[in-house]
């Protein structure tokens, strides 16, 4: 994930990364973890670097990414999207975890 792939970058911290970017603690894996939280109503769009894949842990509240509803504790695996669609049903917050192909 990169700079430019978060199109909404309050409601979303860096948690995890190769690099450290962000202040984001140094992990050696290809992958990414980042916090999202977000307001009731609040629409946010993640774009998804090509090849990888993506993995949204529903940490509390409600969402819709792309359409598909997931509540507290749901996931959802998502590949061969080029973009995500995350809208907030209610205040939520969603760890989302930037993944190679396997």
């Amino acid at each position: 994930m990169n700079n430019d792939a978060l199109t909404h970058r309050r409601a979303v911290k860096a948690s995890l990364s190769p690099d450290a970017r962000e202040g984001s603690l140094k992990v050696y894996q290809d992958m990414t973890l980042s916090r999202w939280a977000l307001k009731a109503q609040e629409q946010s769009v993640y774009q998804v670097p090509a090849g990888r894949r993506v993995w949204i842990q529903v940490v509390r509240g409600e969402v819709e990414i792309n359409g598909q509803a997931a509540g507290e504790s749901d996931a959802l695996a998502i590949w061969d999207e080029e973009t995500l669609s995350i809208h907030a049903t209610q205040q939520s917050e969603i760890l989302l975890f930037d993944l190679p192909p396997v």
